[in-house]
């Protein structure tokens, strides 16, 4: 077996364990392992909680859906602007989001 070949199942085992939501991108639907986990940010004197919302999907889908900077993605019914794409070069993408509502 190949090493594309390897990368691409093992993408595959990570996505059937962990994706835990669907992303609406445009009219399509697209499997994403999402988290919202919690920060704190110094602004200005003081300390604000707020989250960072992140999706990691198979950076395929993110060329076949032309997910850019801007694109609006839907994730439990909450629509994201996406604010960065970072693939890791093993055939997925880092989505950092921010929250449209």
């Amino acid at each position: 077996m190949s090493f594309p070949d390897r990368i691409a199942r093992a993408n595959g085992a990570v996505k059937s364990r962990f994706c835990n939501a669907k992303a609406l991108i445009g009219m399509v639907e697209v499997d994403v392992i999402f988290d919202e986990f919690a920060k704190s940010v110094d602004l200005f004197e003081g300390e604000v909680a707020t989250t960072a919302p992140t999706c990691a999907m198979d950076s395929d889908d993110v060329t076949a859906n032309d997910v850019v900077y801007g694109t609006i993605i839907t994730i439990k019914n909450v629509s994201y602007s996406v604010a960065e794409v970072l693939p890791d070069g093993t055939g997925l993408s880092l989505l950092k989001l921010t929250n449209e509502d």
